[in-house]
């Protein structure tokens, strides 16, 4: 089963909804961790085999420029970041997507227009 890590800019409402649909889904608010460094979340999303959840673009370029991480992130580019935005295209995305399985290792942006997956050369 596939396991996330909502960053803390990811309302703590966001995760509790996404629990509520079957998802198992941790959160750097809840466990106390608010203000911990960016790439220390990474860490600790690959230790646990975790997919990132968040709104917040520097985990893109920790994805993109580090090429030795297996990590996984869900960005939400979305122009509202309000809880309600989050959940809507959150749920959507997970509902409908294949193998969520495979999102180990990729970078998933998701906007109000448009959904890209990147997934980096071996």
């Amino acid at each position: 089963m596939v396991k996330f890590l909502a960053d803390e800019t990811i309302s703590h409402k966001t995760a509790q909804y996404l629990r509520e649909l079957g998802f198992d889904v941790d959160s750097i608010y809840e466990r106390g961790l608010s203000g911990t460094e960016d790439p220390e979340i990474a860490d600790l999303a690959e230790k646990e085999k975790r997919i990132i959840i968040t709104f917040d673009k520097d985990f893109g370029e920790i994805y993109y420029f580090s090429p030795k991480r297996k990590l996984g992130v869900i960005l939400l580019r979305t122009a509202s970041q309000t809880v309600e935005t989050a959940n809507h295209y959150l749920e959507k995305f997970l509902k409908y997507y294949k193998n969520l399985e495979n999102l180990y290792g990729q970078l998933v942006i998701i906007t109000e227009k448009r959904l890209r997956t990147i997934r980096k050369e071996k």
